[in-house]
């Protein structure tokens, strides 16, 4: 596992992981994984998260010569890497139905009855969007 942190002065703002979910073989290229990235609140909606995933996608790939996935639900983020030529599109997934948890965890948490289903799934499933990098 791999982290990143990204800091205003003194102050962190930002964090990156990267994981690796598949065993590595002799003679295998490790491939690791952007499994998180969080933006404090303060600091969201300057497009840091996305700068913060390419510089450290970046830094694995020269530095490590891993291969890099990543994987969002983020229809923006989706639009923003498209642009990207360091990113390549791999596929869209849906996934559907609703996690069972014995309990009604959604529509008990303040949430419109209807719109979270049980455990706090989207009724009509999450869409992701499958990602490598092939950056410089």
């Amino acid at each position: 596992m791999y982290l990143f942190g990204l800091f205003d002065g003194e102050k962190q703002i930002g964090f990156q992981c990267f994981a690796n979910y598949v065993p590595i073989k002799k003679n295998m290229i490790p491939i690791y994984h952007s499994n998180r990235t969080v933006i404090h609140p303060d600091y969201q909606g300057f497009g840091l998260g996305l700068k913060l995933i390419n510089a450290t996608s970046k830094f694995m790939k020269e530095n490590y010569k891993y291969r890099i996935m990543a994987k969002f639900s983020s229809l923006p983020i989706y639009k923003s890497m498209s642009k990207n030529s360091d990113w390549k599109l791999l596929k869209v997934l849906r996934t559907n139905g609703k996690m069972k948890t014995g309990g009604n965890y959604g529509r008990n948490r303040g949430h419109k009855a209807g719109k979270f289903g049980v455990g706090g799934f989207r009724e009509g499933g999450v869409r992701t969007f499958s990602f490598e990098y092939f950056g410089k």
